[in-house]
C-alpha cells in the first residue's frame, strides 16, 4: 500500500489551494470540518482538479474516502 499524505502551509494572502489527483477513483473529503469539499462528481470523473480558497485561518484536515488510511493530508491557514 503507498501512503499519499501531505502537509502544507500557506497564509490567507496565497490561500488558494489546488489539487489534482493522478488517478481515478478519488475525492477530496473534510475530516472534522467545512472545508475543504470536492463535489461527489469528481469522485467518479477523471481527470479533474479542485480548487479551493481558505477564507478563516485555522488548520484543515481531509482525505480521501476511498483510502483514508493511506490518503489524507493537512492545510494549515495562518493570518
Amino acid at each position: 500500500t503507498t501512503s499519499s499524505s501531505c502537509e502544507a502551509s500557506c497564509s490567507l494572502r496565497q490561500r488558494t489551494r489546488v489539487w489534482a489527483p493522478t488517478a481515478a477513483g478519488h475525492n477530496i473529503t473534510p475530516v472534522g470540518g467545512t472545508e475543504p469539499t470536492a463535489t461527489p462528481s469528481a469522485n467518479n470523473s477523471f481527470p479533474f482538479t479542485y480548487e479551493h480558497t481558505f477564507n478563516t485561518p485555522g488548520t484543515y484536515n481531509y482525505q480521501c474516502t476511498n483510502h483514508p488510511a493511506t490518503m489524507q493530508g493537512t492545510i494549515t491557514v495562518t493570518p
